[in-house]
């Protein structure tokens, strides 16, 4: 009985034993105050951004429409956070932020300061690529062309999924309120008929009578 006892105590600190913490400790408060433990994530990669709303570089349209990429194409097998390290943001900073540029990540505010503590972030965007077990895989400081994000997601996952990022700066961005109206024909045919009589009452010296 005694020897079963302790054969079944060894077993249990064998299993225990090998059971892992995940290894990004603390959390971050999310958007509704809360605070979130980053082992929440734990079973599922996690992609973070670190941003500050005020930082140009994290408000380049390229750079975010391959962001939003990203999630688009991985957001069945990856988590996907964005969190400021600025202090000085606050939450109608970050709503602003995720609203201008379309952003649907998860997101929140590094209160603890687990970016530049345990990650050593010292630079905005830096983007972190965190295994399901919560390590460090890849680290990115500043832009780097979609294709990186992408070969090392689908390295860590050994998938081979490929992304394309949709934004093309030289593209139209619609005509504007000036191009629509005088792009219209009959406001075109008016403007040329009104140049017209302008030109011949200034060469004849007349103008046109008033009904009295």
């Amino acid at each position: 009985m005694r020897s079963g006892l302790l054969g079944l105590f060894a077993i249990l600190f064998l299993v225990t034993s090998n059971v892992q913490a995940y290894s990004t400790p603390g959390g971050y408060a999310n958007l509704s105050g809360e605070t979130v433990q980053f082992s929440f994530f734990e079973g599922k990669p996690l992609v973070i951004e670190a941003i500050q709303t005020t930082c140009p570089a994290c408000k380049d349209p390229g750079h975010r429409s391959a962001m939003n990429s990203l999630l688009e194409s991985f957001s069945s097998e990856v988590n996907f956070l964005i969190l400021t390290i600025n202090t000085a943001d606050d939450l109608e900073d970050m709503q602003d932020f995720m609203e201008a540029y379309e952003i649907q990540w998860q997101a929140g505010f590094d209160t603890q300061n687990i970016m530049g503590s345990y990650f050593a972030v010292s630079a905005t965007p830096t983007t972190l690529l965190i295994t399901e077990g919560g390590a460090l895989f890849s680290k990115w400081q500043g832009h780097q062309p979609l294709e990186t994000y992408v070969g090392a997601l689908n390295n860590l996952l050994d998938t081979d999924i490929s992304v394309e990022n949709t934004y093309n700066p030289g593209g139209s961005q619609g005509p504007s309120v000036i191009e629509n109206i005088f792009g219209n024909s009959f406001v075109q045919g008016g403007f040329v008929i009104f140049l017209i009589l302008l030109i011949y009452f200034r060469s004849t010296g007349s103008k046109p009578e008033t009904v009295e």
